[in-house]
């Protein structure tokens, strides 16, 4: 998987498909209007926290927000309420490669089954 456009190329184009202003999506994130500016114009790239809110309020997965070449909208957790780290591991998961994904889920089963034999 490659990165085939900034964050803030795609910040402005979530924007510009949203039909959303700036001052919205500060609203809309809780971030703030100056940290919203310096990710748009490319000065400063946001925390993985923040690249969850800008996502969220913008409709879109966060590995196509971070510039992934994967499609805009993953539906993996917009229809429930996920902690953002189980999230932001969906988000992962769902952008690995195969045999990465794979061998995650069984590492992962492998360690729940584990904890749950004792």
């Amino acid at each position: 998987m490659k990165i085939i456009k900034t964050t803030a190329e795609r910040i402005k184009e979530g924007l510009e498909i949203r039909n959303m202003k700036q001052s919205e999506l500060v609203a809309a994130t809780g971030i703030g209007k100056s940290s919203i500016s310096t990710y748009i114009s490319g000065e400063y790239e946001p925390k993985q926290k923040n690249i969850y809110k800008i996502a969220h309020a913008l409709n879109v997965s966060e590995a196509w927000l971070m510039g992934y070449d994967v499609p805009m909208h993953s539906g993996t957790n917009d229809d429930y309420d996920l902690p953002e780290d189980i999230a932001d591991l969906l988000v992962r998961l769902d952008t690995a490669p195969d045999n990465i994904r794979k061998a995650a889920i069984a590492a992962a089963i492998a360690v729940l089954n584990t904890a749950d034999s004792h």
